[in-house]
């Protein structure tokens, strides 16, 4: 918040993503290594968002992102530009980081490309406005 806080001091136009969910261990490599394990695949790993990452949970992060971002958007309304990407990786229960097969995060807080991609969409509207 500090780092966002003092670009817009500075007049700056500031798209601010987040928060991303973080994994408790490196996905990748857990999910390599299950599927080893049980000789199948992995559809799905997710993560309940009121489960303790290596930091806060996902909701206490995105608590602290919403309230963040409501302080500054009553100063610098006219260059903050915040794009939410709770609904691409979360639900209201839990937070994704394989889905559907497709790996979305590298490792506890890096996105794949796959999960990248997801993220264009809402990044471009934004950047368009």
């Amino acid at each position: 918040m500090e780092t966002v806080q003092f670009l817009l001091e500075r007049n700056y136009k500031v798209v601010f993503l987040g928060p991303l969910p973080g994994a408790q261990r490196p996905v990748a490599s857990e999910c390599a290594a299950t599927q080893l394990l049980w000789r199948k695949p992995i559809t799905e790993m997710t993560l309940n968002r009121n489960d303790p990452t290596r930091v806060d949970s996902y909701n206490q992060r995105f608590n602290y992102w919403r309230s963040g971002i409501a302080s500054l958007n009553a100063r610098f309304n006219d260059r903050l530009v915040t794009v939410d990407l709770n609904d691409v990786f979360c639900d209201p229960e839990k937070c994704w980081f394989v889905h559907d097969g497709i790996g979305l995060f590298s490792d506890a807080d890096h996105l794949t490309p796959a999960g990248a991609q997801r993220v264009m969409p809402k990044l471009l509207t934004a950047l368009n406005q």
